[in-house]
């Protein structure tokens, strides 16, 4: 991939400032109205089904019970251009002002069930939203736009499918989950850009449509009981492979390539009747 798409896809996605206060890069912060009332947080704090997207080691502690819900997400996003950049009137500048995202407003639905297995095992399904992005800057047609191709953007969407397995001892708990996923990709707009295509035939560069992919990937989870009142938790997301982006081979790096990245979360809750003290640490 050339450099000129790296600099042509941050643009796009320049407009996500705002939403970056809400989410980890492109990833929620959290699945459900629990979690996202903690920012994202409970590694070491089970309190419903939806535990599995976070600890699948939680899900043991919970019991049996089911919760379905949506949260609105509504991330607002533009650019702005100072002066006027060298080629503003060629097929690259940038032309001056600000230009607003279009489309500022997307439904996140999410599910998930634990049932009892016996008293020291359960098992799970949690169906979420991984992330995803999305940018619709406006245009009329060829010549107008952000890069004078028409209406640009990128539309990026992850859902995650995980059957879940957890088994506790008096103190320690354990999880795994099988994580399904499937994303979607769409780019507008970037037709400009074919001149820097490596190999020169930038058929699959931008334009395509949607394209979907499917992939696979693994979730561990651990829970100890420190003490009465301290618990702590771990979990890891192995790197999601996915297939390929055929009709974009020509803009991501690899002829296509975009795996979902690996997570870890370190944690703590810390009880403190009536309140908890909840502490996350996430690496991307």
């Amino acid at each position: 991939m050339k450099f000129h798409f790296s600099i042509a896809l941050c643009a796009i996605i320049a407009g996500l400032p705002s939403a970056a206060l809400a989410t980890d890069g492109y990833f929620t912060l959290g699945t459900g109205p629990i979690q996202d009332g903690l920012a994202g947080a409970g590694v070491a704090l089970p309190q419903d089904s939806a535990v599995a997207a976070v600890n699948p080691a939680g899900l043991v502690r919970v019991g049996s019970g089911w919760e379905f819900g949506a949260a609105l997400f509504a991330p607002y996003r533009q650019y702005t251009v100072d002066g006027t950049p060298s080629g503003a009137t060629g097929t690259f500048g940038l032309a001056p002002g600000t230009v607003k995202s279009l489309n500022d407003n997307f439904l996140l639905p999410h599910a998930s069930f634990s049932r009892r297995i016996d008293a020291k095992s359960a098992w799970g399904l949690a169906l979420y939203g991984n992330g995803g992005l999305n940018t619709t800057y406006p245009g009329a047609g060829p010549g107008t736009g952000t890069f004078f191709a028409g209406p640009t953007g990128v539309n990026l969407v992850q859902i995650f499918l995980a059957p879940t397995y957890s088994r506790m001892s008096d103190k320690l708990a354990l999880g795994v989950s099988l994580t399904g996923s499937y994303q979607a990709f769409r780019a507008t707009g970037l037709a400009n850009f074919g001149p820097f295509v490596s190999d020169g035939h930038p058929g699959n560069l931008a334009d395509r449509g949607a394209e979907g992919s499917w992939g696979v990937g693994a979730r561990v989870g651990v829970l100890y009981d420190a003490s009465p009142n301290l618990t702590v938790g771990a979990a890891y997301q192995s790197v999601t492979s996915q297939s390929s982006f055929a009709k974009y081979a020509d803009l991501f790096a690899q002829r296509g390539s975009f795996n979902i990245p690996a997570t870890a979360t370190a944690g703590l809750a810390w009880k403190l009747a009536p309140s908890v003290i909840v502490l996350d640490v996430e690496h991307i």
